[in-house]
């Protein structure tokens, strides 16, 4: 398991500057931007719209929340995505379910 995660993790820093990593980049620029929209909808303020960009960028815009709690939203919800997605991928009917959803979500 370790080899694989190891090799995925080599072949995607190597790909990144490519249009072949584009697939992975857009899905991970949705999430962050998703933490900063959660992030200002639990600091009880709202979201006036997300802006994703084909150019790997996004933005978010929120109404009535502190500025340095969305800043760090995005970032947050990254790692605690990427940290649940880690723990789950051990367990297998699971970790293809939440794959399968990701890819979902991702194609539409």
């Amino acid at each position: 398991m370790l080899v694989i995660l190891v090799l995925s993790f080599a072949a995607l820093v190597v790909l990144w500057r490519t249009p072949a990593a584009w697939p992975v980049k857009i899905p991970l620029v949705a999430a962050h931007e998703l933490g900063h929209g959660l992030t200002a909808w639990l600091c009880g303020g709202s979201i006036a719209y997300i802006e994703i960009n084909a150019a790997d960028s996004g933005m978010t815009f929120g109404q009535d929340v502190a500025p340095l709690w969305m800043f760090n939203g995005g970032y947050l919800f990254s790692l605690l995505l990427g940290a649940l997605l880690f723990m789950l991928s051990g367990r297998a009917w699971l970790g293809r379910a939440v794959v399968l959803l990701l890819g979902a979500v991702t194609a539409f």
